[in-house]
């Protein structure tokens, strides 16, 4: 049996969890491409182009980034050992699980509204206007 993508690992964890499994006919008709160019995808034969990946995206709502990575991992630029924080990801907000939905969502603190949040600018005055004879 022929190993597939990474890319695939990703919609194969999607179609695990839809209650009516769509086929990749069903698939690749919602996407506008042939049911072959998504098998290509399956098994490494093809890659999908950047308009199709962000179509996938929408379709399984897999984040565009995760579907992203998974391709440049089937591409070689990256390896799993390369998983490590980098600088740009010690920022991001932690990932948890949504206990009811069990979906993976990040956690995103809310710091206190600034205080001109919500207020109306003051109004204007003639000395706000400097060299302008009034």
């Amino acid at each position: 049996m022929a190993t597939t993508t990474h890319l695939w690992g990703q919609i194969e964890q999607w179609l695990d969890q839809q209650l009516f499994r769509p086929t990749q006919a069903q698939m690749a008709d919602k996407l506008g491409v042939t049911r072959s160019a998504v098998s290509q995808w399956k098994f490494g034969q093809a890659r999908p182009s950047p308009q199709n990946l962000r179509d996938l995206a929408r379709l399984t709502r897999i984040p565009y980034l995760a579907l992203r990575e998974a391709v440049m991992f089937d591409l070689g630029y990256t390896d799993e050992e390369e998983e490590e924080v980098t600088g740009d990801d010690r920022d991001a907000a932690p990932i948890v699980e949504d206990e009811p939905t069990g979906r993976a969502a990040a956690r995103v603190e809310r710091a206190d509204p600034p205080p001109w949040a919500g207020a109306s600018p003051p109004p204007r005055r003639e000395s706000d206007y400097p060299g302008r004879d009034g």
